[in-house]
Protein backbone atom coordinates (compact mmCIF):
# COMPACT_ATOMS: atom_id res chain seq x y z
CA UNK A 1 0.00 0.00 0.00
CA UNK A 2 1.33 3.18 -1.10
CA UNK A 3 1.03 6.18 1.77
CA UNK A 4 1.98 9.69 1.09
CA UNK A 5 2.06 13.35 2.62
CA UNK A 6 2.23 16.74 1.59
CA UNK A 7 3.22 18.96 5.08
CA UNK A 8 3.72 22.79 5.75
CA UNK A 9 7.46 21.95 6.88
CA UNK A 10 10.47 23.55 6.18
CA UNK A 11 12.79 20.81 6.43
CA UNK A 12 13.20 16.90 7.25
CA UNK A 13 16.21 14.72 8.11
CA UNK A 14 15.68 11.16 7.04
CA UNK A 15 17.18 8.60 9.55
CA UNK A 16 17.40 4.86 9.86
CA UNK A 17 16.66 3.38 6.81
CA UNK A 18 15.92 -0.36 6.41
CA UNK A 19 13.91 -1.36 3.11
CA UNK A 20 14.35 -4.75 1.60
CA UNK A 21 16.42 -4.04 -1.32
CA UNK A 22 15.60 -7.34 -3.09
CA UNK A 23 11.92 -5.64 -3.31
CA UNK A 24 13.00 -2.37 -4.25
CA UNK A 25 9.15 -2.01 -6.13
CA UNK A 26 7.49 -2.05 -2.44
CA UNK A 27 9.76 -0.61 -0.94
CA UNK A 28 11.22 2.98 -0.66
CA UNK A 29 10.34 6.77 0.65
CA UNK A 30 10.19 10.06 -2.32
CA UNK A 31 10.82 13.11 -0.95
CA UNK A 32 9.44 16.25 -3.08
CA UNK A 33 9.30 20.01 -2.58
CA UNK A 34 6.84 22.21 -5.20
CA UNK A 35 10.38 22.74 -6.98
CA UNK A 36 12.66 20.27 -5.91
CA UNK A 37 12.89 16.31 -5.97
CA UNK A 38 15.24 15.13 -3.37
CA UNK A 39 15.05 11.04 -3.46
CA UNK A 40 12.84 9.57 -6.10
CA UNK A 41 12.16 5.63 -4.55
CA UNK A 42 15.51 5.64 -2.00
CA UNK A 43 15.38 2.09 -1.30
CA UNK A 44 18.68 0.93 1.33
CA UNK A 45 19.39 -1.86 4.02
CA UNK A 46 20.43 -0.85 7.49
CA UNK A 47 21.23 2.81 6.28
CA UNK A 48 22.08 4.66 8.78
CA UNK A 49 23.48 7.73 6.93
CA UNK A 50 21.47 11.16 7.96
CA UNK A 51 20.30 13.14 5.21
CA UNK A 52 19.00 16.59 5.44
CA UNK A 53 16.45 17.91 3.05
CA UNK A 54 15.12 22.06 2.75
CA UNK A 55 12.20 23.37 1.32
CA UNK A 56 12.09 26.85 -0.69
CA UNK A 57 8.82 27.31 -0.20
CA UNK A 58 7.81 25.09 3.34
CA UNK A 59 5.65 22.82 1.54
CA UNK A 60 7.11 19.21 1.18
CA UNK A 61 6.00 15.92 -0.12
CA UNK A 62 6.50 12.26 0.91
CA UNK A 63 5.30 9.28 -0.71
CA UNK A 64 6.33 5.38 0.70
CA UNK A 65 5.64 2.04 0.27
CA UNK A 66 4.90 0.16 3.24
CA UNK A 67 7.92 -2.55 4.03
CA UNK A 68 8.21 -5.93 3.72
CA UNK A 69 8.12 -7.67 7.25
CA UNK A 70 10.86 -7.96 9.29
CA UNK A 71 11.86 -4.37 7.97
CA UNK A 72 11.80 -0.95 10.19
CA UNK A 73 11.05 1.32 7.01
CA UNK A 74 12.42 4.55 7.93
CA UNK A 75 12.63 7.32 10.63
CA UNK A 76 12.53 10.77 10.21
CA UNK A 77 12.03 14.09 11.53
CA UNK A 78 10.01 17.32 10.58
CA UNK A 79 10.92 20.84 11.51
CA UNK A 80 9.18 23.97 10.98
CA UNK A 81 10.41 27.46 11.13
CA UNK A 82 8.67 29.88 13.25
Amino acid sequence: MQRGLLLKQDSFRLYDVDFNTNNRQNNFIHVTSMYDTFLINFCAKNDSTVRYFASRNHVMGFTYRLTDSGYRGFRGMYFMQI
